[in-house]
């Protein structure tokens, strides 16, 4: 089907404020404050359908936030450990091996 389809657009604003020695913040915003509504038209024409469908869509929001960290958080208080791979296996030419490399040798002493 061919036809057109109205866009929209959404926006916000947002405020913070952080606190003394950045242990906390508050902030405040709000999105889509300017208009009551979003309408979205939409429009599908064919030989055999004419279509026509208006949305829309009430997204307005508003919103305040509070952050107080406790106490003191950090990953550097703890050493970090290193992973080494040991690899202490036989590789070519290693003890039972013969020249064509099959499956070891077991000798009996």
């Amino acid at each position: 089907m061919q036809g057109s389809s109205g866009g929209f657009a959404a926006y916000g604003l947002n405020f913070n404020k952080q606190f003394k020695e950045k242990r906390g913040s508050f902030g405040f915003g709000a999105e889509n404050f300017l208009f009551k509504e979003i309408v979205i038209r939409n429009e599908i024409v064919t030989p055999s359908i004419v279509q026509n469908s208006t949305s829309r869509l009430q997204n307005l929001n508003f919103k305040i936030n509070f952050n107080y960290r406790i106490g003191k958080m950090s990953l550097d208080q703890r050493p970090k450990k290193r992973k080494s791979i040991t690899n202490d296996d036989l590789k070519d030419g290693g003890e039972g091996q013969g020249e064509q490399g099959g499956a070891p040798t077991v000798r009996n002493r």
